[in-house]
This record gives structure tokens, sequence and C-alpha cells, in this order.
């Protein structure tokens, strides 16, 4: 018996236990063993009294405990986090990329120790107290509130966090305020400088104003995109804000401009499948966004409310056609919530100027 217990305090030596430390976990799993098994232990009730083959269970018992306890304690710094992030998410465009560098490196500039933060160890409440402090508005937290879902969801997904921190912050309410479209002389005001000033900016402002695309599908389309056989504008995954395809028709008032906008261009009528180098060519022209604050500037605009060509296209469309399905779907939202909240105003709208407005 001493010489057993010699060896047992030799084998434990350096760990901090005891023998009778050892004794009561050695009990401990050898009960566990038994009740996560019961129908096991009973068949084999005489094998298990066999040493050997209950210290073979007791080390796997260990084994698969201790593999279970590496893995929940798995995790990276949350700066290396967003490294491992973007890294992964070559997809993303290099706008969306920016807004995960800017939202974090807003939280590093207030909190400091975020950068070597345990991932696992983020708590909802951190996440709140950061949000509430470094971003003002409702729509800036909303955002960051985004941007910090997908970081922790990827890192759920690479074990590096048990649950989704962000997923238990409320999503903060945003009161959107009413963006009036253009009115009937504005919209004639802008076009006309367009057809005089510039006409090879005219097709980018048309596809706002009359389809309703957003600005930076607009700067992704090539004349290729556009087909004034079938009359609508394929708006490719790669070209759209959502990831997302879809058709957009092409009304006649807008296929007008475009046929003239073409031919001025030099772009004929397709005849093949192939295309032409031409047809490659971008809608925008270059240098496009100098070119177009200029032509604003020309028509008396000094204040350019954002996005207001597509909330311009929306409350005509809706005004005049009254299909909140087709518009939903033109617009590419995928619910009707965003449609009727933020983009429709009927503010100086009536009947008659929405089918003038949609008149060719």
């Amino acid at each position: 018996m001493n010489k057993e217990k010699i060896t047992a305090e030799m084998i434990l030596q350096g760990t901090g236990l005891t023998l009778v430390d050892a004794a009561r976990i050695a009990r401990e799993l050898f009960e566990t063993m038994q009740t996560t098994a019961p129908i096991r232990a009973a068949k084999n009730q005489a094998a298990e009294r066999n040493a050997c083959r209950t210290m073979t269970r007791l080390r796997t018992i260990i084994m698969l405990e201790a593999e279970a306890f590496r893995e929940r304690n798995k995790t990276v710094s949350f700066a290396l986090l967003l490294e491992k992030f973007l890294s992964a998410k070559t997809h993303l465009r290099e706008r969306t990329r920016a807004d995960y560098r800017q939202i974090s490196n807003r939280i590093f500039r207030s909190f400091p120790e975020m950068r070597r933060e345990r991932v696992r160890a983020i708590k909802p409440e951190k996440l709140a107290k950061m949000l509430e402090k470094i971003f003002q508005t409702a729509r800036q937290r909303l955002k960051a509130r985004a941007v910090l879902h997908s970081l922790f969801t990827f890192a759920k997904q690479q074990h590096w966090c048990g649950e989704n921190p962000a997923s238990a912050l409320p999503a903060p309410l945003v009161c959107e305020q009413e963006i009036v479209p253009l009115s009937l002389p504005e919209v004639e005001r802008l076009v006309s400088a367009g057809t005089q000033t510039a006409p090879e900016c005219l097709p980018p402002i048309a596809l706002m104003l009359y389809a309703g695309i957003r600005p930076r599908e607009v700067e992704r389309l090539q004349w290729q995109d556009i087909d004034l056989h079938e009359n609508i504008i394929k708006i490719l995954p790669e070209n759209s804000k959502t990831g997302g395809a879809r058709h957009v028709d092409i009304c006649e008032k807008l296929k007008n401009i475009l046929s003239r906008s073409r031919k001025r261009a030099g772009i004929l009528p397709r005849t093949d499948t192939a295309g032409t180098e031409a047809d490659a060519q971008k809608i925008c022209p270059p240098n496009w966004h100098v070119r177009w604050r200029e032509l604003r500037s020309r028509a008396g605009f000094s204040i350019w409310r954002q996005d207001v060509l597509r909330h311009t296209f929306a409350s005509y469309h809706a005004k005049y056609f009254r299909n909140f399905n087709l518009l939903q779907n033109e617009m590419g939202h995928s619910s009707a919530h965003l449609l009727q909240t933020r983009y429709l105003s009927m503010t100086g709208l009536t009947r008659s100027t929405a089918r003038r407005f949609w008149e060719a």
C-alpha cells in the first residue's frame, strides 16, 4: 500500500493536487461514467469491475472533456477578428469594407482596450455602452450594431464565441424624415440642363429619375445591361447593392432619352449576343462625380438632398400607378416596410402632375 501511495504522490507531483483531491476526482468521474451510460454499465457489469477497462474509459472521458474545454475557450482578440473577417470576405465591395474599418476604428479610439479584448469575453452590456458613447444618432448606432452583428456572427461560425452578443442589443428606433421629391418644374430644369450642357450626363440622371436605380448601381452599369428591345435594365448581382439580380422596366420617356444617348455615343443596336466594345462602356461618363455636381449647380440646385432622384421616382410612381408590389420589385426592396416608411412622399403631388412626369 505504501508503494502505491508513493507512486501516486510522484504522479501528482507539481499538479498542486493531493491524494484526497485525486481520489475525489476519480470518484466523480467514475460516477459520471456510470450515470451517462447506465444501459451499457448494466450489460457489462462484470467487465466494468475490471480496473483496466475502467481506467481506459476514465481516460477517454478526461480527453473528451479536455477537448471540449479547449473548444469552449478558443477565441481571438477583437482586432484579430476584424482582420480575419475582412480577409475572408473579399467579395464585399470596398465601400462596405471601409464601413467595417471606419466603425471599428471609432471603437478603438474611444475604447483602446477593445483591440486586445477576447471575443468570447465580450458581453452585450459592453457593446451597448460603446454604441451609446460613440455614436450620436440612432441611425449611426443602427449601422454600428449591424457591423458588430456581422463580425460576431463570423466569430461564432469560427467557434471563437458561444453566442453573438450583438443579437441581444435592441435595434435603435430610427425616426425617418420625409424626403420631399423634386417638383415637376425642378425635374424639368434638371433634365433641360443635362440636355443642353452635358448630354453625356443625361443617361445616368434619367436612370435614377425614371427607373429609381441607386446612384452606386448606376455607376456600375454598362450599356450592355440596357435592353431597349425588351425594355428592361438588368441589374446584375455584382452591380446590385443587395447582391441580388433584378430587372427594372424602361418607361417610354426613359427609352427616348436612352435611345438618343446611344446614338450620340455611337452605340448601335446589337444584332448578336457577343456585343461590341462600345456595349461595355460605362453609362456614367469619365469624371462623373465632378460633372454631376457641376450640372446640379448649373440647374440651380445649391442644396442637394441625397438620393432625391430615387425618392422622386418612388413618389411619382406610387401616385400614378398605385402598384406598391411592382414598385417594391423595381426598387429592389426585400419588403414594403422601407418603401412605406422612408421613400414615399406625396407632398405637393397630384395625380395630374404624376401623369405629366411619366408622359413621353
